[in-house]
């Protein structure tokens, strides 16, 4: 074969080769396939969101916040109670962990007729109660959160109150307390002054004891 016709050959050959390729290029390959999509996915975030009230009462119920007539209905003296009941919602989405307690915030001391210092939080106590609002109970037929409102304010002493505590004592109400959204907790609050205290509160008339202190409800996730 000359020189002539083996160029021509490779010619040939590299230009049947190309159209190949060409072809190739165009061609569909079938395989199996399967193949799954999500469809639109929202992401949302939820709120926190605690709402509390009180009553002075068992009827009347006013925002906590701003408050200034907690435990102001009367004088204290020997005898003397009060009772508080907080109504803590969870408004939000989300379940959330509460803490109550009532802090002194300052105090002015008072002076007895032979002139020794009163400071009124010594004299006073604290008890407490926390019920769930969890409706009607199936066994008595009748709403435990409800009966109980009503009880504490015909009688302070009609409930099942907690071991009572020095006000002085910077007492803690509640404490991580679990609260699930759309849920209501009740927060009983009763301050005494004991029948058993005597002349050693009793101020001259001039120098008045006096407490101001603050009611505080924390919420957290």
């Amino acid at each position: 074969m000359t020189k002539k016709h083996t160029k021509r050959a490779l010619f040939t050959s590299a230009l049947v080769l190309l159209l190949c390729l060409s072809m190739l290029v165009g061609t569909t390959f079938a395989w199996f396939t399967d193949s799954a999509a999500s469809g639109s996915n929202v992401i949302t975030s939820g709120n926190l969101d605690i709402e509390v009230q009180y009553t002075l009462d068992g009827t009347n119920w006013n925002n906590l916040d701003g408050a200034t007539d907690l435990f102001k209905l009367g004088l204290w003296e020997p005898g003397h109670t009060e009772v508080v009941v907080l109504k803590i919602e969870n408004k939000g989405s989300l379940a959330l962990k509460y803490s109550a307690n009532m802090n002194i915030v300052s105090e002015t001391l008072g002076k007895t007729k032979d002139d020794k210092d009163i400071a009124l939080s010594e004299y006073l106590t604290v008890s407490t109660l926390t019920i769930e609002a969890a409706g009607v109970d199936p066994v008595l037929g009748m709403d435990i959160a409800e009966m109980t409102l009503a009880k504490a304010f015909e009688s302070e002493n009609a409930i099942a109150w907690g071991t009572p505590v020095s006000f002085k004592s910077g007492n803690v109400l509640e404490q991580d307390m679990q609260l699930f959204a759309d849920s209501t907790h009740y927060v009983f609050i009763k301050v005494d002054m004991p029948e058993t205290v005597g002349n050693e509160a009793n101020h001259n008339g001039k120098d008045i004891p006096s407490i101001n202190f603050g009611v505080n409800v924390v919420a957290a996730q």
